[in-house]
């Protein structure tokens, strides 16, 4: 009799602990503390901006050792941040269910990609891997993170304290830009040779420039997406 009420008891705490894991943390009295939480929140900001640096300036990179040692970084970043999403997901309970969830599907997709890219250490790596992390970061785990650091916040009545915005990386338009001036040959003698063949109509000299001051600047709007 006893032995049957205990096996009944172990399999109805395994269902609850996986249906509602972050409850029974918080009724186990493990609850991060306001300083825990704080730090987190700080920790999560950081390590987000180091993944977003690098998948920013991957696109820039041609050095092998660079390459790796730049996706490396981030690599490591980004699995940092999961030590920081345990405990704001414990400290945020139900309300920060939603944004832990989309971090833990994504944060996958955006780890195997900086692996690979690491491992590689070549252009090809990054045009082949690059798109699919920021397809997978941008949309997903950037606002969860804001969404799942104030949820924790709230949680505890951290008042004084607000989640930052991250604004999505732009590593992908950046491979576009650089495949359009050089990836496709003949199409681009209109754009670099503005000196060979064209004499007749480039009467006005120096005042080419004035026409590409509007080149790569398109980011800085990109660079404004997700703040409120």
């Amino acid at each position: 009799m006893q032995l049957s009420y205990l096996i009944s008891f172990l399999a109805c705490t395994t269902r609850l602990s996986i249906a509602y894991p972050h409850g029974l943390e918080n009724r186990a009295g493990n609850q991060p503390s306001n300083d825990a939480v704080t730090r987190a929140v700080d920790n999560f900001a950081r390590d987000a901006d180091t993944v977003s640096a690098a998948l920013n300036n991957l696109p820039t990179l041609t050095d092998k050792n660079e390459i790796s040692t730049t996706a490396r970084r981030a690599f490591d970043a980004e699995s940092d941040e999961d030590n920081q999403r345990s405990v704001l997901a414990a400290a945020a309970g139900g309300a920060g269910d939603r944004s832990n969830s989309l971090i833990m599907r994504f944060t996958p997709a955006v780890l195997d990609g900086l692996d690979a890219i690491a491992r590689a250490g070549t252009i090809d790596a990054i045009l082949q891997n690059l798109p699919a992390v920021e397809r997978a970061r941008n949309p997903n785990i950037l606002p969860s993170i804001t969404q799942l650091s104030n949820a924790a916040l709230d949680a505890l009545g951290i008042n004084n304290k607000q989640a930052k915005n991250f604004p999505p990386t732009t590593g992908t338009s950046k491979l576009a830009q650089i495949g359009g001036n050089g990836g496709n040959g003949g199409n681009n003698n209109n754009n670099n040779n503005n000196d060979g063949g064209r004499d007749n109509n480039n009467n006005d000299g120096g005042r080419d420039n004035n026409n590409n001051n509007d080149g790569g600047r398109n980011n800085n709007n990109d660079n404004r997406n997700g703040r409120n």
